[in-house]
């Protein structure tokens, strides 16, 4: 019983994660009628609704910093990754989950070199 309870947990966390994603790219959506939104103003927006949208559940938080600080990698904004994973950090020494803990730790560490 536990094991599904935990197994049903993290489907429920993917979805919340994968669902966040999906929201943060509708706003370089094209047939909003907005202007043209480049990504790194998107990662902006995210991270401050990840403050407020998604307070009290710090696994979720934790989750997106980290996907976000890879997206900061990627658009070559060391400061910010190197923030966004501190975050996640952060988070993740205040649960109780050693092996998110240990692939944060990682991440942070290859950002880091």
């Amino acid at each position: 019983l536990a094991e599904r309870d935990r197994a049903t947990a993290a489907e429920q966390a993917a979805r919340q994660v994968s669902d966040f994603v999906v929201s943060i790219l509708d706003g370089a959506n094209p047939d909003a009628g907005g202007a043209e939104v480049p990504v790194s103003k998107l990662v902006e927006q995210a991270l401050v609704r990840i403050e407020t949208e998604l307070a009290g559940q710090p696994a979720i938080q934790a989750e997106l910093y980290l996907t976000l600080g890879e997206v900061q990698t990627q658009l070559r904004d060391p400061p910010a990754a190197q923030s966004s994973f501190e975050r996640a950090l952060a988070i993740e020494r205040t649960l109780d989950r050693p092996l998110p803990l240990a692939r944060t730790v990682w991440r942070l560490a290859r950002h880091l070199r």
